[in-house]
Order: C-alpha cells, then sequence, then structure tokens
C-alpha cells in the first residue's frame, strides 16, 4: 500500500479494528500459550523445573528480609460499571487547589487571592571567619630575585629592537611626499 500524504497514513494507522473480540481472544490466547512454552523451552535449557507465579511468589516470600508479597485473586473486570472515587483525599485536595493557584498567576486572570505567593528565603547562618596569626616573628621580608649577567644582556637586547622597530616606524611615517606636505598617515 502507497501512502501519499500525512492524512492517508494517519487514517491508516488509525483505522478500526476488523476483528470481532472472539478473534481477538483466540489471539490473545495464542500469544500467551507461546509464551509460556518459550519460558518453559528456556528453563528446560538450563536444567531449572518450571515455575509458576505462586511458586516464585513462596520463594521471595521465604528468601528475602522484605514483607511478605500477598498474590491476590484475579477479579473480573466489570465493563459497563466504572467505579470512581467518590471522595478526594486531603493530599488530592491540596495539590488541585495548588495547581489552580499556579495557572491563575501564570495567565494573569483575576482569582481569589490578590496577591502572589512570595516564599521568603531563610538567611544563611553567620559563620566566624578562622583567625589568623600576624606575628612579627614569622614575617619574612621579599627578596627580589638576582638577575645573572646573561639575563640583563638579553633585556637589552630586546629593549634595543622595540627602540630600533618605534624608530623605523617614525622614519616610514613622515617619509616621502606625505612627509613634506605634513600630512600625518
Amino acid at each position: 500500500m502507497k501512502i501519499k500524504n500525512f492524512n492517508e497514513m494517519n487514517a491508516y494507522l488509525t483505522r478500526p479494528d476488523t476483528k470481532t473480540p472472539a478473534q481477538n481472544a483466540a489471539i490473545e490466547a495464542r500469544q500467551k500459550a507461546e509464551d509460556t512454552k518459550r519460558i518453559a523451552s528456556k528453563r528446560k535449557e538450563y536444567g531449572l523445573p518450571g515455575m509458576t507465579t505462586k511458586d516464585v511468589v513462596d520463594i521471595l516470600n521465604k528468601y528475602e528480609d522484605t514483607p511478605d508479597i500477598i498474590l491476590e485473586e484475579p477479579t473480573k473486570k466489570v465493563e459497563k460499571e466504572t467505579q470512581y472515587p467518590t471522595q478526594a483525599s486531603p493530599s488530592q485536595v491540596a495539590r488541585l487547589a495548588y495547581n489552580y493557584e499556579k495557572n491563575r498567576q501564570m495567565t494573569g486572570s483575576d482569582g481569589r487571592y490578590d496577591k502572589a505567593i512570595i516564599k521568603k528565603k531563610k538567611p544563611a547562618p553567620v559563620t566566624s571567619y578562622p583567625k589568623i596569626n600576624f606575628a612579627i616573628e614569622n614575617y619574612e621580608a621579599f627578596v627580589p630575585v638576582k638577575r645573572t649577567p646573561l639575563q640583563i644582556q638579553q633585556e637589552q637586547n630586546f629593549k634595543k629592537i622595540l627602540q630600533e622597530h618605534d624608530t623605523e616606524k617614525t622614519k616610514q611615517k613622515y617619509a616621502g611626499i606625505a612627509g613634506l606636505l605634513g600630512e600625518i598617515v
């Protein structure tokens, strides 16, 4: 099937299921049987006995330090009757109030409250600074590093090169016709 555009693709992906409930139940039963067979073959391959959910829960309850796991019997689902709670817990009511207030503040709408909730920051506790001993006994005067004659000669050579560079620049700046006319380039 070639799909030409997004709408066709969306329609194809969201098409209604054409199988009957009996066909869907048969497919689910076949998949469950295949999974059970696959697990059993793997357990047999590793030399392990077949285990059910009840066996796993019994072993966990026996050897784990956690509270015992209670295996609940599967109950039938009531499709027509939906079971909604008739009351809300205090935490649910608090969360609802928080969401309403947050929405009111974000949209800037007129609400029940006139002021925004501003939480004040607690000041950090004052810490004492460590004491520093400024005793004269420990004072050592700064002693400049003595330069060697080679370092002095290198410094003089560097200054000489800089001076020659500056003189060359000045000479080029005032040379030629521009220098004669008094124009500085």
